[in-house]
């Protein structure tokens, strides 16, 4: 029998090389978003706008349509008042003068003195 006692080295038997995974691309859409509006906050910051200025129930239009009958009943308001204060200046001579008096009845409420003919001419 032959000795194998020779000085080379014996050979370990080696593994298979590991294969490292291959890495698959995603399919790129044509449209991406840019990476400023891609930021969460910015997103839920542009989606609560949206919600604020059309969806909720005091949006934007509501809010303008207020603002405009708000300013038609002030404009209202300082008509009636002006008006008053016609009326009082009125009353004031009324009150104080009886000519004034008899000439209101007379044309407005026609009225007529006793045994007076009234005639009415357009």
């Amino acid at each position: 029998m032959e000795d194998n006692t020779t000085n080379e080295p014996q050979k370990q038997p080696t593994a298979p090389p590991i294969e490292e995974p291959q890495v698959v691309e995603k399919k790129r859409f044509k449209f991406q978003i840019p990476k400023p509006i891609n930021n969460f906050y910015i997103l839920f910051a542009i989606a609560f706008l949206i919600w604020m200025f059309f969806i909720d129930g005091n949006d934007f239009t509501n809010q303008y349509k207020l603002h405009q009958k708000r300013k038609e009943l002030q404009e209202e308001k300082t008509f009636y008042l002006e008006n008053i204060q016609k009326l009082k200046e009125e009353r004031k001579d009324i009150e104080n003068d009886p000519e004034k008096l008899e000439r209101l009845a007379r044309e407005k409420y026609r009225f007529k003195k006793p045994k007076e003919d009234v005639y009415i001419v357009k």
